[in-house]
């Protein structure tokens, strides 16, 4: 992994943690929850599209050509929406 990506990577996670705190903050147990699936989300994310980028990479190094990457990432994109489409009702 390159050192931006790493960089990215932790920068993610503590944005993750630190928004994750402000949202308990300001919102309680339930803002706490919500902002921490949401950071979760967003790092399980970012993992994903690293490893899928570094998978095509080093095909496209070898001489191969980079086929399927765009079905990983559609799949991609359908599980995220899957996710928020999957979350609970309000209470009234």
């Amino acid at each position: 992994m390159t050192l931006a990506l790493r960089r990215i990577e932790r920068l993610n996670l503590l944005l993750g943690v630190a928004l994750t705190a402000l949202g308990g903050l300001l919102w309680g147990a339930r803002g706490f929850a919500g902002a921490g699936v949401g950071a979760l989300i967003a790092c399980a994310d970012f993992m994903v599209l690293r490893r899928v980028g570094a998978r095509v990479a080093d095909r496209v190094r070898e001489g191969a050509p980079a086929k399927g990457f765009g079905f990983a990432l559609l799949g991609k994109m359908a599980a995220l929406v899957g996710l928020g489409a999957a979350r609970p009702e309000p209470e009234a």
